[in-house]
């Protein structure tokens, strides 16, 4: 994996966290100390994370896969009359607000 590159005139997408207030007040200091935003902080963490998982897209997406179709068996089980179109819509808008249309439909294309 390369590093993510970011600059003011490539897209970006906010990815907000909470976080205690002890370690809030800390990144806050040490940003400010060492004169560097908070951005650019976490980009160099998630960087060094991503180098080390390796992970790939498709390994992610078929351990996404598998994931729902455990939690539609759970669903089932507990709710024999649960209707899979409506369950599979409302699985549809929860992948959508964080993943690409084609990571989507790759993962649906499985269900349907």
């Amino acid at each position: 994996m390369g590093k993510l590159k970011l600059s003011g005139k490539e897209e970006t997408k906010l990815l907000g966290v909470h976080l205690p207030p002890d370690i809030f007040n800390y990144v806050s200091l040490y940003t400010l100390a060492k004169g560097i935003t908070k951005s650019k902080l976490f980009k160099g963490f998630i960087d060094v994370w991503m180098e080390e998982e390796k992970e790939t897209e498709a390994s992610l997406l078929d351990e996404l896969v598998e994931r729902i179709q455990t939690e539609w068996r759970k669903e089932k089980k507990t709710h024999p009359r649960a209707n899979f179109a409506v369950w599979l819509d409302e699985i549809k808008k929860e992948l959508s607000k964080g993943l690409t249309p084609k990571q989507v439909k790759h993962i649906l294309a499985n269900f349907e």
